[in-house]
């Protein structure tokens, strides 16, 4: 592999400048500052350094290097994505490098939920056609199970380079994966609530209008002005930031809503999901899915895991987390206090383990200050994945994390 991770730190700027002039990439995490680079063919060291050092900021990125040099940050959590961040061969390079039975174990128990091709074949293809293969992939059945099999593969190959979580959290179908990776279930029972989830969901809103879900890049307070002023049958249903909260509706209903608000001059975009979730429109799936619930045994969190019904941290009871997962399915989420939560518990660092960067982008809308720092493991949807997995690595390490960097060199 190509892509090789070099650390450096130093008590002060001038003495990483002489390190890097000697070629002593040696790195020490009680340093003041510390320094990261992923390293090529083409790399100038000290050019780059010294092209950063012109910001005086505390936290500096460029494309190829991470520069901090502040108090090292104690605690980490991992964001996992929901429904609308699938994509046609996500995580496909990192799948291929690092072998696991994951997908063999995935296919084996998303074929007895639905009686399906292999979850494995709705992710990955060679066919050109991949506008008709993204479309089989976004119904709800083969979504949920795909982007929660991925985002778990995520994480496994993180702890391979010790990188754990302290906390969880995850948005709508995501709180099921950080259940998963706070050892609430095991990944069997993942998977098969994951399928089971999107089965229901999907079966609910058979035969009838499912509706659809806009995201509308506004204050929540302003949005819910013009739905009253309006008389639109809308339900806030993501409370994701302060910059863009989500609602859904009906078909008719949502599309005549996308014209009123950019009649405010409001921008508003059709996600990409078969249902309008979160809303009374899926009520059809809360029982069938709090069936399933009951027949799966939940453990207590080992490490905090937040919950979209309430905003704050689940407790450790397991009837009382299957209740509020339950409820999730018709109420708002409330991942705006997710986020709070986590740093009000002193939460620092931010990992979106799964597709895309959705919620690292609502993070940073979120938590604007200056000592948070949010980052995906596919910042660049799959076009550069083992850069984008390893600028993760160079993040934990200069923020004084110990990810194992020998490791990754020797792969």
């Amino acid at each position: 592999m190509n892509i090789k991770i070099l650390g450096v730190s130093s008590d002060s700027i001038e003495g990483i400048k002489t390190k890097i002039k000697n070629n002593d990439f040696s790195f020490s995490k009680t340093d003041k500052i510390k320094a990261s680079f992923l390293k090529s063919e083409t790399n100038d060291f000290l050019k780059e350094f010294e092209s950063a050092c012109e910001n005086t900021d505390e936290f500096i990125k460029t494309e190829n290097m991470f520069l901090y040099k502040g108090k090292n940050i104690e605690k980490k959590a991992f964001l996992f994505p929901g429904q609308g961040s699938q994509y046609v061969n996500m995580g496909k390079e990192i799948k291929d490098i690092f072998q696991s039975d994951f997908f063999e174990k995935a296919d084996e128990i998303f074929n007895n939920v639905s009686s399906k091709k292999d979850l494995t074949s709705l992710i990955y293809t060679n066919d050109e056609d991949i506008k008709r293969h993204q479309e089989e992939l976004t119904n709800t059945e083969n979504a949920q199970p795909a982007i929660g099999l991925v985002s778990a593969f995520y994480q496994y190959v993180l702890a391979k380079f010790n990188i754990f979580p302290n906390a969880s959290s995850g948005h709508s179908f995501g709180e099921l994966t950080a259940l998963y990776s706070a050892g609430v279930i095991d990944f069997e029972e993942f998977i098969f609530l994951s399928s089971s989830r999107g089965k229901v969901m999907a079966e609910s809103s058979k035969g009838k209008d499912a509706g659809k879900m806009m995201a509308v890049l506004s204050p929540i307070d302003k949005i819910e002005k013009i739905i009253n002023e309006e008389n639109l049958e809308l339900t806030i249903a993501n409370h994701n930031s302060p910059k863009q909260n989500v609602v859904s509706g009906k078909s008719d209903e949502i599309e005549k809503a996308s014209k009123i608000f950019r009649k405010h001059k409001l921008r508003g975009i059709i996600l990409p999901v078969s249902a309008a979730f979160h809303s009374p429109l899926v009520k059809d799936a809360l029982n069938p899915f709090t069936e399933i619930l009951e027949k799966i045994n939940f453990s207590s969190p080992k490490i905090p895991v937040t919950s979209n019904t309430t905003g704050n941290f689940h407790n450790s009871n397991a009837d009382k987390i299957k209740e509020n997962l339950s409820k999730q399915l018709t109420n708002p989420v409330l991942f705006t206090n997710n986020l709070n939560t986590l740093y009000n518990d002193g939460i620092r660092l931010f990992i979106e383990s799964g597709p895309k960067k959705v919620l690292t982008d609502l993070g940073k809308q979120t938590l604007l200050q200056n000592n948070s720092f949010f980052i995906s493991v596919d910042e660049s949807n799959g076009k550069e994945a083992l850069k984008d997995f390893a600028k993760v690595l160079c993040l934990c390490l200069v923020l004084g994390f110990d990810p194992d960097i020998k490791k990754w060199n020797e792969l």
